[in-house]
């Protein structure tokens, strides 16, 4: 079995979070693949989610499903509280995952074929697949996706069409080495820097189509309103500028 660590960083989690638990216990009873890490990361949650933490460590260990640790992290964002969290791994391969398993845990076992290739393999929302929609997005966010893929791949001439995706598989050499580089301040687009950490540094990426169910209340970008776009409307601004940031940051490197 190839051992793994597999994160999944949370924030007010306590409606959606059991749920998650539940899929990937039935999960752990059936897969016989991966030999897994789990770690629970609080990001400072003020509803019950260290509670539910707490709970399902328990009943897991008890059922020798997995290890399970819980980290209690000040609140300071789920891109930080991600990364907090590789560095408190042990074993040589690191997965994260959603707090709303939007992705199934399942795909971990399909892409443990690709490590002995590649640094890092990832989901990808966007590479279509002839058995599965891989996204269930309205249309505007839709369009808002694929425009960013493109807008990433013409400016950092870089293959991977989903950069920001939250789902991925990579080795934690390489994973710590790069974290070390991170210089993107906007949290939300940091996912992307990682992955152009390893692009540029010519470590192998390996992007697999996965079945995405999308949620309309996700805490990272705002539902679209047609009464009330701005809230929406301010956050791709935002990635915007941070996208021309991060090439900025990528084109004072390469100068020196």
């Amino acid at each position: 079995m190839i051992k793994i660590s597999m994160i999944i960083p949370c924030y007010n989690e306590e409606k959606r979070l059991p749920e998650t638990l539940k899929k990937i216990e039935s999960w752990l009873n059936c897969q016989t693949t991966l030999d897994i890490e789990l770690i629970l990361s609080n990001d400072g949650s003020e509803d019950k989610t260290l509670e539910i933490m707490k709970d399902v460590k328990e009943i897991f260990e008890n059922k020798n499903l997995c290890k399970v640790k819980v980290f209690n992290f000040a609140h300071r964002g789920y891109i930080e509280t991600l990364f907090d969290s590789y560095k408190k791994t042990t074993h040589s391969i690191v997965c994260n995952m959603e707090a709303d398993c939007s992705i199934h845990p399942k795909y971990f076992e399909v892409f443990s074929k690709y490590l002995k290739d590649y640094d890092m393999v990832q989901g990808s929302r966007i590479l279509k697949s002839p058995e599965f929609q891989s996204d269930n997005k309205n249309l505007i966010r839709t369009i808002v996706s694929n425009f960013f893929s493109l807008l990433f791949r013409l400016i950092f001439r870089c293959k991977v069409f989903d950069p920001q995706c939250g789902f991925k598989m990579i080795k934690r050499d390489k994973l710590i080495e790069c974290l070390d580089e991170i210089k993107l301040e906007h949290d939300g687009m940091k996912i992307s820097e990682l992955t152009l950490r390893f692009f540029k540094k010519n470590y192998l990426i390996k992007e697999i189509p996965v079945e995405n169910f999308h949620d309309e209340d996700s805490r990272l970008i705002p539902k679209f309103s047609i009464t009330n776009p701005a809230p929406f409307l301010n956050v791709i601004i935002a990635n915007f500028i941070a996208l021309i940031s991060l090439y900025k940051i990528f084109k004072r490197e390469s100068s020196k």
